[in-house]
């Protein structure tokens, strides 16, 4: 799930657009995790002016 590179002036310059943002990776976190991924990395594509990116892998724990 990516989201973008700094949040926080987003939301400072156009709180609209960082709004869409959070409820889109609200959504997309949401999904995945009712369909057993857990968060297991941050990666940042280089530089902090990159967007960042939460990798999500299949769960192997037995769900109760």
């Amino acid at each position: 799930i990516q989201i973008p590179p700094d949040i926080s002036s987003l939301s400072e310059n156009d709180s609209a657009l960082a709004w869409e943002w959070r409820l889109a990776t609200r959504h997309a976190f949401q999904e995945c995790l009712s369909r057993g991924f857990l968060v297991s990395d941050f990666l940042r594509a280089g530089s902090p002016d990159k967007p960042g990116t939460y990798l999500l892998e299949r769960s192997s724990i037995a769900q109760g």
